[in-house]
């Protein structure tokens, strides 16, 4: 349930080292908690969200958003609101503030500057604490006669969470414990809150941001709508990393470049070859929210599947190093409602049917191989064609 909130690694003495003790979590009853503070408890009052994780990863975007808040939001969500509409709509209380124990807060942001984007964007009225703000209140307890009661606390753990049985011996995505509690009793579109204010506030056009209940490929939403649905374009978004850490082959990136856009030009789709870099905030969510296959290696620019609209045709196409594969977009693509496909060079993969996870030498490779018209044609069969209208995708009943 804790830890002492130490970097974690895969050895033998870090696991004894994140074990906790006392000092980290006492357990008493109420009877003892009355005769220890009588009346000087401070109540804090709203939701509060504790991340008990040091600085290893808080700083990463996809490890800040696609793990940390999906994960306290599913737990938080589904164990508020079992009804979540299709068009984001929750009467699950927003939290009042998110306290960073271990973290400063230079530690909290990244480069991107996504993670402080989600986060105020999806709560407005959030306030976000970080270390120095929690010693402050544990020098004013220190003598142990008053304490703080938050009145909802919601803890997270990312080395508690490997003590799980699917994210400690399965897929390694501490959001999965969450999300394996509440599935059950929450609706499928249990992340649009967030993905529809994030959109808002980039201004994102409001037909783009409900693309999933008034797109021809919608899932069912229950929703009784006044026009007909619409048949949106299709857009692929290729995640360009070349000339950077882990990205194709010069030769394979262009003929993926390539085969891409005489699909496009085949079908009258849209084909974007992007730098996300180049990009602000603003343009790279507008893009995520109207894409429809995201292609790209391995890395943060895939965490944009986070914005995009899930229908009967979303997709993430994943490449890895020959003999790489880790189920961080694996894992969040299909929670979120979209199909995954993951690729070593001239193979697919999907779940179920999925490799074994390794990080060889391979998988940060500035040379990773990948066969352009294999991708392509993957892209062509997830998508069928409507006989009379070629450039609109048949969507099965």
């Amino acid at each position: 349930m804790t830890s002492p909130g130490q970097w974690g690694y895969a050895t033998e003495e870090s696991i004894r080292e994140r074990e906790p003790t006392d000092k980290d979590m006492m357990f008493i009853t109420k009877s003892e908690a009355k005769k220890r503070w009588v009346n000087q408890v401070w109540e804090v009052e709203g939701h509060t969200w504790l991340y008990n994780d040091p600085n290893q990863f808080l700083g990463h975007f996809y490890h800040f958003v696609a793990e940390s808040l999906v994960g306290f939001w599913a737990m938080h969500a589904g164990t508020l609101d079992s009804l979540i509409t299709a068009r984001g709509e929750t009467t699950a209380p927003l939290p009042s503030r998110a306290i960073f124990l271990r973290c400063t807060p230079s530690d909290i942001r990244d480069s991107s500057h996504f993670n402080s984007y989600y986060m105020h964007a999806a709560f407005p009225s959030i306030s976000l604490e970080t270390s120095a703000n929690w010693d402050d209140r544990v020098f004013m307890t220190r003598r142990g006669d008053k304490v703080f009661k938050f009145s909802y606390a919601l803890l997270g753990d990312r080395s508690a969470s490997f003590r799980g049985r699917i994210c400690g011996s399965q897929n390694q995505r501490i959001a999965a414990e969450a999300r394996r509690v509440v599935e059950d009793r929450t609706t499928r579109w249990w992340w649009e809150p967030i993905r529809r204010a994030v959109l808002r506030h980039a201004n994102v056009p409001e037909d783009i941001v409900d693309m999933p209940v008034t797109s021809v490929a919608s899932f069912d939403t229950g929703i009784e709508l006044s026009e007909p649905k619409k048949a949106f374009p299709i857009v692929i978004t290729y995640i360009n990393r070349q000339g950077g850490r882990r990205c194709l082959r010069g030769e394979d990136h262009e003929v993926l470049v390539r085969e891409l856009s005489q699909l496009v030009q085949r079908r009258g789709w849209e084909f974007h070859d992007v730098k996300a870099q180049r990009l602000t905030q603003e343009e790279q969510l507008t893009m995520a929210a109207r894409t429809t296959v995201l292609v790209g290696v391995h890395g943060n620019g895939l965490s944009h599947l986070l914005s995009m609209a899930p229908t009967q045709l979303s997709t993430v196409i994943e490449i890895f190093g020959l003999g790489g594969f880790m189920h961080d977009y694996e894992w969040t693509a299909r929670e979120l409602g979209h199909k995954y496909y993951g690729i070593h060079n001239d193979t697919t993969f999907e779940h179920p049917n999925l490799p074994e996870v390794a990080v060889p030498e391979s998988f940060q490779s500035s040379s990773i191989p990948v066969q352009g018209s294999l991708v392509a044609r993957l892209i062509e069969k997830r998508i069928p064609l409507t006989p009379a209208a070629p450039n609109v995708p048949r969507i099965a009943s």
